[in-house]
Order: C-alpha cells, then structure tokens, then sequence
C-alpha cells in the first residue's frame, strides 16, 4: 500500500490522525487501551504510568484527546486534568473503583469509563470528545 494510501485509510477510522494521551499504571491495561486506540486510527502518547510523567507530558505533548486512570499508584489524576483543562484538551477517565471514586466538581462533566472497558465503548467516549 502506498503511503498515500495508507494516510487516507488511518483518516478513515473513527480516531483516525488523533494523538491520544493514554495515563495508566497497570502494563496489561495501558498495552490493551493503546492496542485499542491504534486499531481506530489514533496515534499513542504514552502510555504513562507514572503521576510526574504524565503531567509533564499533558503539558508539553501535542494532544487532541487524553483518557487517564484516576489512580495512579495511589496518587490521583487530578494535576494532569487541571493542565489539559488549562489547554482545552478533552479528557476522559478511567477507573477500576467507580463507587469509591469521587471525582472534583471542576470534572463532573468528563466521561467514566469503568474497568474492565470494551474496545467500542472507549473509541465511542473518544469520538465523541473528539466531536
């Protein structure tokens, strides 16, 4: 397939171009979303397990989207939200302890996605993010 080709078939795809931050501690689930992602076209930052890191990369990454893992380590999320909020990068989160979880009020309005996830239902938050 010629590169050309291979452009115009990557656009094609729900994500297709979108470079997508993925913010998850867990390997097997981080591989899993990223193998997920890129099926729908998108490009992967990451994945970044680890709170510093991912900061650091939602503030200086070009990114059009992010999905993050609400505890990472033990520590929460909420600094890498607040920087892609501060560039008007849509986010969706993640988490594996929903009833325990209780996400700020500046965050009520971004997307859950519970563990374990299906494929479709995290390229459909995205798509819709992504608008």
């Amino acid at each position: 397939m010629a590169l050309g080709d291979k452009q115009a078939a990557v656009a094609a795809l729900p994500l297709g171009g979108k470079r997508i931050l993925v913010v998850e501690d867990q390997a097997f689930i981080a591989l899993e979303m990223q193998d997920y992602l890129e099926r729908a076209g998108a490009a992967v930052a990451g994945p970044v397990g680890r709170l510093d890191r991912a900061v650091k990369s939602a503030g200086e990454e070009h990114l059009d989207a992010a999905v993050l893992d609400i505890d990472l380590n033990g520590e929460r999320c909420w600094p890498v939200a607040d920087v892609l909020a501060l560039r008007a990068i849509p986010f969706a989160f993640t988490t594996g302890f929903e009833a325990s979880i209780v996400v700020p009020e500046r965050f009520k309005d971004a997307p859950l996605l519970s563990k374990p996830y299906r494929e479709k239902a995290v390229v459909s938050v995205l798509w819709k993010l992504l608008g």
